[in-house]
């Protein structure tokens, strides 16, 4: 029993490691895996505390003089723990409960009594797995007095939680006696529980072994404030140590397939040994699995999984399911992608607010010498002037407040935001899929607090992140904060890399002669002419036109006589500086005027305003017109609020009560009231109403009818549903400000794709668009993501998310080979985006899946006509994704592959794969072979399968997804269509819901009649129908095709059963076997 005990979680088989060393999911050299060996060289204290358990913890900051106190810390909570939880020991509280006779009571101390709840806690979120309460659930209650009672036979075993509670207990008293310390790690036998960061400035970093410190790792966590982790697993010998309470019994090893399951928490160390626990007693992986997916929902604040490991199988040989963040690539592939692939070069970026910085860190990261050029004397931009905050959804932060945030509520409240405007679905659902990563990545990279978290209008859940008042109460502008860290953390990881040049007024883009790509930028600097030439790329991040300009006056003349909260640099100079290009423009005319821009009442004319920020009203602030009557829902859209004030005088009081003031924050808001006095203090209601200039049984009757409102939970005149405080006329100690509509955002600028690559317009070609090689935007400057009407938080939340991919995507257009694919080696590609290809009628049981190639201009490399294989792990590695797939790109089109999918049932399991991807998923792809259609040199259409040298004629015939292959070789040989005279396209599905590509096809065929024509056979075709009906029959092949001839070439691509039917007909119809390509025959 006693061995029993120290072995139940096996947690040593978790081991810290250093950031730095780390390979993920790779063997290591046992003396490579140890993050403390390194403290030398940072300023902390490791104590160390022997005995039958090793107890390690590591205090950044610490000094020598306090290696005593932090082993005393230790030393007292193991020795209170023995004493309170321990069942060997016999004069352990726990002991004396296990003695207890049925019926009697007995008096405890509040750390057994604390841990009694937390552990029934944690069994009712296990729905049993886990419990302390042997054979007999139940059996022991905590009274109304606070005393442990045994109300029927049982026994107590703390064992799975007490090294849990003793962590946390340890941890609890470091961070009380080193407030300032810059991380803590505490660790026993392996339980681990961290905060802050790694001496040395890394995460913190936990990997998992097969068994021990000898063995392969299997997996490695990051770690970030707060995380705990324990591990439970088998080990070589057969004794099984974990116990089921709902059989009554130890577990039999052998029984389960699971071998190692590893739990990372907020919630503490103890909540990770029993979730650990409770996932390895389910006894199989799936099980385990559905668990830990089930107890990883942002909705499960009380017994939140932020990671987990599971892996099954032999010893040696494990295989592998972890938790992944969605639109995270894996470590291995992206260490593969950015490393093996990618070469350094020079990357321009014009505008220093937070995309141009975000970009400028990630080409910096990724090998690149950056330059940014700040027309401003100083970085910052209207970035610097942002107080809202910035919005994500699946933070821990949500987590931890029991915010039930998802995908699909902040893509609804993004586009219901933009109606009337563009809100192309690829870039919100990558605004989407990389917030959480983007708070993440500025919280614990860049080292900003982003630890409150408040409700703003529009937004279905709290969502928008802003840091806390400072240690001295005074307030943290959200804008200025992350731009001040993110100048410290360029100052101390990237000053060898990234160079600020300010004062720069960029005049020009350098391009080529036929203008469809960006070499370098000119610009001035003072009286001085500068140029920046042979750039791998340029990246626009110069921010919008709110400032009165006259782009703005030129989209929008009624805002003319508009005031603005937007600095002097907003002058759109992106548009002068583009506009021989060609530039797509979006939504130019969409410009965001916000509600409140606050009337400053020593200068009411200035058309400048201070923006006063959405938490004004998200902590219950309320709007008054000059009547002194609400008029609208203070919390509706920026958009809905403006046009409510302009119809009421246009201006309005804004005021908040002291309980207002309390939410919204007293150091913030003296910023406002007594820095910049634009609030005014009004001790009752009288005073209020004369400030206002209303009368006071108006203002009176306002307030007490939103106070029954409050109490209603509705406002039946306004449909407001969300009141963070009550009002009313009793109240005292009012504050109020006048507000105005202001001109604040403009949603409009460049056409970006997914990868922030800058799009020109192009009559011709399939969108209207094409991108300008080697240039990139990102920020207020693009437009297709906000499209009317833009979500407070959006904004911050845009800069970083687009910059940052802005950045790595202009970092990877120098590559160490020319193309993307080959036949040889899996290449690491990464997922961008659904494409629109249906309509209400045709495909909607496909999908068009857009991947980026490693380099930004790579050409796949593969000829017209040959396809691809795929591999990926789904759900572990004994779980792999494979399959192969006919591009619908061009072999010439650059840095991108475009794949056909089914996504219906049909599609069996990687259907569910491909639906479920995420902008940044990565997956291996290679070139496989195929059809090779080339063109020679005198400009013949030659097949070297079939042996053809001058292809005339094109007959294509598509199954269902077949059709993939003959969009991809129609567009490749009708842009150069040398000696082919046309394309006869037959295409064959069950349903209109199975033509892929349809409305291409049909566009296609009314552009070309004369080159192209095409025909739709359906076996189950809807009313109406005048095409083909049921199969390709001989006729339809004869009636519909070009004859045989030695110039014509037929190409089929199917399913076998149908492949081989076709090719009987056209054998029939004369066609040699010499000019018939069948894919299924390769």
């Amino acid at each position: 029993l006693q061995f029993l005990y120290f072995i139940g979680r096996h947690s040593h088989m978790t081991h810290v490691v250093t950031p730095s060393k780390v390979q993920h999911e790779q063997p290591e050299e046992p003396d490579k895996r140890d993050q403390l060996s390194d403290l030398d060289t940072c300023t902390a204290q490791m104590v160390k505390v022997s005995g039958m358990m090793d107890f390690t913890a590591v205090v950044g900051g610490a000094s020598e003089d306090d290696r005593e106190l932090i082993s005393n810390i230790i030393q007292q909570e193991q020795q209170l723990i023995t004493k309170t939880l321990d069942i060997f020991t016999s004069t352990s509280e726990a002991s004396t409960a296990n003695n207890l006779p049925v019926g009697d009571t007995l008096s405890v101390s509040d750390l057994f009594r604390d841990s009694f709840l937390k552990a029934e806690q944690i069994e009712s979120s296990t729905d049993g797995l886990f419990s302390i309460q042997f054979k007999n659930p139940g059996a022991y209650i905590i009274t109304e007095e606070g005393k442990l009672s045994k109300v029927k036979e049982g026994k107590l075993d703390f064992c799975g939680i007490a090294k849990g509670i003793t962590v946390d207990n340890v941890m609890n008293k470091l961070r009380e006696k080193f407030v300032n310390s810059s991380g803590i790690m505490v660790s026993w036998e392996g339980d681990v529980s961290v905060t802050g960061r790694h001496p040395s400035g890394g995460p913190w970093l936990v990997s998992v072994a097969e068994q021990d410190s000898s063995t392969p790792i299997i997996a490695t966590l990051e770690l970030v404030d707060g995380d705990s982790v324990a591990t439970s697993g088998v080990q070589s010998h057969n004794s099984g140590h974990i116990f089921s309470p709902k059989t009554g019994e130890f577990l039999d090893q052998k029984s389960t397939d699971l071998k190692v399951v590893s739990i990372a928490t907020p919630g503490g160390c103890a909540l990770a040994d029993a979730l650990a626990t409770a996932a390895f007693a389910t006894a199989c992986q799936e099980q385990a699995e559905k668990f830990c997916v089930k107890n990883s929902h942002p909705s499960r604040s009380t017994s939140r999984i932020s990671q987990y490991v599971l892996a099954s199988g032999e010893t040696g040989s494990l295989q592998l399911v972890r938790s992944s963040q969605i639109g995270c690539e894996e470590p291995m592939l992206n260490n593969q992608r950015m490393n093996l692939h990618h070469k350094g070069g020079t990357v321009v970026v014009i505008g220093g607010g937070l995309a141009g910085l975000s970009a400028a860190i990630e080409a910096a990261k990724a090998g690149c010498l950056v330059t940014v050029l700040e027309k401003m004397e100083k970085v910052g931009g209207n970035s610097a002037k942002a107080t809202s905050g910035i919005n994500a959804w699946g933070t821990m932060r949500q987590a931890n407040s029991g915010i039930a945030d998802n995908e699909a509520l902040f893509e609804r409240d993004t586009h219901l935001s933009g109606k009337g405007g563009t809100t192309h679905p690829s870039l919100v659902r990558l605004l989407s899929t990389k917030s959480s990563a983007g708070v993440h990545w500025l919280t614990h990279e860049i080292g900003v607090p982003l630890t409150v978290i408040c409700q703003l209008g529009g937004a279905s859940r709290p969502r928008a992140h802003r840091a806390p008042p400072k240690a001295d109460g005074s307030p943290t502008p959200i804008g200025f904060t992350i731009i001040q860290s993110i100048k410290d953390y360029i100052q101390k990881k990237y000053s060898n890399e990234i160079t600020f040049i300010t004062s720069a007024n960029v005049t020009s883009l350098i391009t080529s002669p036929s203008k469809d790509e960006v070499t370098g930028v000119r610009y001035t600097k003072g009286e001085t002419d500068c140029t920046i030439e042979n750039a791998q790329a340029v990246i626009l991040t110069t921010g919008g036109y709110g400032f009165q300009c006259e782009t703005l006056k030129k989209y929008r003349p009624d805002l003319g006589d508009v005031p603005t909260t937007n600095g002097p640099w907003a002058q759109g100079d992106v548009f002068n500086i583009t506009k021989d290009l060609g530039v797509k423009l979006i939504d130019m005319d969409k410009v965001q005027v916000h509600p409140t821009g606050l009337v400053d009442p020593k200068n009411t004319s200035s058309m400048t305003k201070i923006l006063g920020p959405e938490a004004l009203r998200g902590s219950g602030g309320i709007l008054i017109n000059g009547s002194g009557r609400r008029f609208v829902n203070e919390l509706d859209l920026r958009s809905v609020v403006t046009a409510a004030i302009n119809e009421n005088g246009g201006t309005a009081f804004c005021v908040l009560n002291k309980p207002m003031q309390e939410a919204f924050g007293k150091p913030m808001l003296s910023f406002y009231a007594d820095k910049m006095r634009l609030f005014t203090k009004c001790d009752n209601i009288t005073t209020l109403a004369e400030h206002i200039g209303c009368e006071e049984g108006v203002l009176r009757s306002t307030l007490d009818s939103y106070r029954d409102s409050y109490k209603a939970g509705r406002c039946s005149a306004t449909n407001k549903n969300t009141f963070p405080e009550s009002i009313c006329s009793d109240d005292v100690d009012f504050i109020v400000a006048k507000v105005q509509p202001s001109v604040h955002y403009t949603m409009g600028g460049l056409s970006i794709t997914a990868s922030c690559e800058v799009q020109k317009t192009l009559d011709g070609v399939v969108g209207g668009h094409v991108g300008i090689k080697r240039l990139f935007a990102a920020g207020e400057c693009t437009g297709g993501v906000h499209g009317a009407n833009r979500l407070g938080g959006n904004s911050l939340l845009e800069c970083v998310v687009m910059g940052r991919t802005a950045g790595e995507r202009a970092a990877t257009i120098q590559q160490k080979q020319q193309f993307g694919l080959t036949t040889d080696t899996w290449t690491p590609v990464t997922f961008r985006e659904h494409r629109p290809h249906t309509s209400n009628k045709y495909g909607k049981n496909s999908a068009l899946l857009r991947f980026n190639l490693p380099g930004a201009l790579q050409p796949t490399g593969i000829c017209l006509g040959e396809y691809v294989a795929i591999k990926a792990k789904f759900r572990g590695k004994n779980n792999i994704i494979s399959g192969y797939y006919s591009p619908v790109t061009r072999p010439t089109d650059l840095g991108c592959i475009d794949l056909l999918l089914r996504t219906d049932e049909k599609g069996g399991m990687n259907a569910k794969f491909f639906t479920d991807l995420r902008p940044g998923d990565g997956l291996l792809m290679k070139s496989m072979g195929g059809l090779r259609l080339r063109k020679t040199s005198d400009k013949n259409w030659t097949c070297e399968n079939t042996g053809l040298q001058e292809v005339q004629n094109l007959n294509l015939i598509a199954g269902g997804t077949g059709i993939a292959p003959m969009m991809q070789i129609t567009r490749g040989v009708s842009k150069d269509q040398g000696s082919l005279k046309g394309i006869k396209l037959l295409y064959a599905a069950e349903t209109e819901a199975d033509l892929g590509l349809a409305v291409y096809i049909e566009r296609l065929t009314e552009r070309c009649p004369e080159f192209f024509s095409s025909y739709f056979v359906l076996n189950h075709p809807p009313l109406g129908w005048t095409q083909g009906v049921n199969f390709i029959d001989l006729e339809t092949t004869r009636s519909k095709l070009y004859p045989a001839s030695s110039q014509t070439l037929t190409v089929i691509c199917g399913p076998p059963i149908f492949e081989k039917i076709v090719k009987k007909y056209l054998t029939d119809l004369g066609h040699d076997g010499n000019s018939i390509y069948c894919y299924s025959d390769c």
